[in-house]
């Protein structure tokens, strides 16, 4: 599983960014202020896994779960340790095959939307 390659908006709380990676995943951090567009090629060029808290990002019609991974949490207040915990409640419970498409991650679960 921690195979799976991050590409970690810029509205993550950088305490994430950093647990993550010291617990062995590849993780990446965009520029801040970089374009939805910007980040979407990216993570698209490199093949990584977008985290991000940002509900444009879940556009399925403007980033199509066939052609994108992205993992959009929806927890609200985002603090960070309540983050940490989804993704990595997340992780615990899927395969690696099984992060393809839209994921919202919300405190009480997750939905995954793939097409």
């Amino acid at each position: 599983m921690k195979n799976i390659k991050f590409l970690v908006d810029d509205n993550i709380p950088g305490f994430v960014s950093k647990s993550l990676t010291g617990s062995g995943y590849d993780t990446a951090c965009v520029n801040k202020g970089a374009s939805d567009i910007e980040i979407s090629k990216t993570a698209k060029r490199q093949g990584r896994v977008i985290l991000t808290l940002d509900k444009d990002l879940a556009n399925t019609v403007l980033f199509p779960p066939s052609q994108f991974n992205i993992i959009q949490l929806a927890i609200h207040p985002p603090e960070k340790h309540a983050v940490l915990k989804a993704v990595l409640d997340l992780l615990a419970s899927m395969e690696l095959a099984g992060i393809k498409g839209l994921i919202v991650v919300t405190k009480h679960g997750f939905t995954k939307i793939e097409k």
